[in-house]
């Protein structure tokens, strides 16, 4: 087991930046997911952990070793691809051994290590198979298991559930990380999917464009996003950002205005901010008003409806307020029949509002 830390990592293709500056320490038999969209530089930042790729400058160091010389068979970690790379003509116990009988590993050792690799993942009854036997479900167990019996310092997925069906993705996630739990193993995982990011990570490291833009718990990225980029990819439906100044005790954004406490206000006239600003508020903070006292609230704010997704247990609405498109999400089952060209009366759960300045940095 190790940490691994990453320290001033840089990665040009010709004149693109894939991986700019980056510093990132990993705990040891900590689960860190690497998210962001295609082309933010995840999977190269894995390849270069992996040494399949060559950095232009900083540190790559696997526990207290500085591997950036070393050759990928000399770092000790095991890597599970997007593909699986099984090989074809070799049963699932074959290709689970194939690292270990490459190493050296004596026969009877072997024998153990796939067993019990192939316990863990209740695949005993598949070893005998060939990959054209197995469902993808399957074949990722065996990937998988490839790479338990090596027993590395790290395991490295690359999207290693993007070839499964919704369903057992989801069942597969949940079977990821008991599996890391029991195994202790210090873990990096990528995915474009913010949703698996959310449920895998201990910690995730959001990127963009090559750039680390936030790294935390889930809960506090969710939480308190440290700019617009973030708070906009993480969560779903995304969030809204609405452009407006600060004028006295309130936010106005022209079709409306937000009234803020004199504590809020205060903070943002503070940061030496009052124009060119952004309202962020998720869909789920947005709420129904009630009452005749809720819709006579200074916060109050009259939308008209668009259309409605009727998803099951939730309905999302999108909506107009004025000609400011509006996304909120409720409980309420409702259809599209029921609510278009409806007018609500809406309100903000103002304790959970977010604030950007004109760079999409958080102020509050």
């Amino acid at each position: 087991m190790a940490r691994i830390a990453l320290r001033n990592l840089t990665k040009r293709f010709g004149k693109v930046v894939a991986v700019n500056n980056l510093n990132l320490e990993i705990a040891d038999k900590s689960f860190v997911v690497l998210v962001g969209p295609s082309g933010c530089g995840k999977t190269t930042i894995l390849r270069i952990i992996a040494g399949l790729e060559d950095q232009d400058e900083g540190e790559t160091y696997i526990g207290d070793k500085e591997v950036s010389q070393l050759e990928p068979k000399d770092r000790d970690i095991a890597m599970v691809f997007q593909s699986y790379a099984l090989y074809p003509h070799m049963t699932a116990f074959d290709n689970m051994a194939f690292g270990l009988r490459a190493k050296g590993v004596p026969k009877k050792e072997i024998q153990e290590r796939v067993t019990e690799a192939a316990k863990l993942l209740g695949i005993e009854h598949l070893l005998n198979r060939k990959p054209r036997q197995l469902s993808g479900g399957e074949m990722q167990r065996v990937a998988l298991g490839r790479a338990i019996t090596r027993s590395p310092k790290a395991f490295l997925f690359d999207e290693p559930l993007s070839n499964l069906d919704a369903k057992l993705r989801t069942r597969m996630r949940g079977e990821l990380k008991e599996l890391q739990r029991q195994l202790k193993t210090t873990t990096i995982y990528v995915t474009h999917d913010q949703v698996e990011a959310m449920t895998l990570a201990d910690k995730m490291a959001v990127l963009n464009n090559g750039i680390l833009q936030q790294y935390d718990s889930p809960g506090e990225v969710f939480e308190s996003p440290s700019n617009t980029f973030v708070a906009g990819f993480i969560g779903t439906p995304p969030m809204n950002f609405i452009k407006c100044s600060l004028a006295d005790n309130t936010l106005d954004a022209g079709e409306f205005v937000v009234t803020l406490s004199e504590d809020l206000a205060s903070i943002i006239r503070e940061k030496g901010k009052d124009s060119e600003l952004t309202i962020g508020v998720r869909p789920q903070d947005i709420t129904m008003a009630k009452s005749a006292a809720d819709i006579a609230a200074p916060f109050n704010i009259s939308a008209t409806v668009v259309f409605a997704e009727p998803l099951g247990t939730s309905t999302i609405l999108h909506l107009n307020v004025g000609s400011i498109p509006l996304v909120m999400e409720t409980r309420e089952f409702v259809t599209y029949d029921q609510l278009r060209g409806a007018k609500l009366d809406l309100q903000f759960e103002m304790d959970k509002i977010h604030v950007f300045d004109k760079n999409g940095d958080t102020i509050l």
